[in-house]
């Protein structure tokens, strides 16, 4: 059963004042993002959020809810009318989640002694998010850097886990860094259960 717009405007409404809490339609549902990260979305006219350890210490007693066939596990929001609770939640279970690039270096000694003076060689920025589909690289993606890290998304994307034997903590991510050696950009790589469009 696919969710109604009226409950979905309803829910945004009680999010206002967050400012920054944006949507996307997907497959008759809608997937919520604050500031860039997904925490949840609309499900069936249910508001589910991602299982953190903030929305499992506000909601302690939550349902774990399954979002559609296959998803990953959630908590269900029963508490929809109490805005400044709702805003609480989504702004703590946001916190509670990393940021895809995670970080930007620099290596001025290295710049200076061998490379060339480039202009406008760089846009990330730490905290900035992209949602990929596959081999399709996300609009506004480094070309060279999608060069690296495409392969890890491509298998996480189809379900690869543990890669590099238990590397990570999360078993679908990995931290990837792109090829620039004067100013490398490391990515986190998180597969979801969402479909970019």
């Amino acid at each position: 059963m696919a969710s109604s717009k009226g409950y979905l405007e309803f829910v945004m409404d009680q999010l206002s004042s967050l400012g920054g809490v944006t949507y996307r339609a997907m497959m008759g549902e809608f997937i919520i993002y604050y500031d860039g990260k997904i925490v949840g979305g609309v499900y069936d006219d249910r508001l589910l959020v991602k299982i953190t350890g903030s929305s499992k210490r506000l909601m302690p007693d939550a349902p774990v809810e399954i979002p559609y066939e296959g998803g990953r596990p959630m908590l269900m929001v029963e508490d929809v009318d109490d805005r400044e609770f709702l805003c609480g939640l989504i702004g703590a279970v946001a916190d509670d989640l990393p940021e895809p690039v995670k970080r930007v270096a620099c290596y001025r000694d290295l710049m200076e002694e061998y490379e060339n003076p480039i202009e406008h060689a760089c846009d990330m920025e730490e905290g900035t998010v992209f949602i990929a589909d596959g081999w399709r690289r996300p609009e506004g993606f480094c070309d060279s850097a999608w060069e690296t890290v495409s392969p890890f998304v491509m298998a996480l994307s189809h379900g690869a886990e543990n890669l590099y034997d238990g590397w990570m903590k999360d078993k679908r991510s990995a931290m990837i860094s792109c090829n620039d050696g004067f100013r490398p950009v490391s990515f986190l790589l998180e597969a979801t259960d969402e479909d970019a469009e």
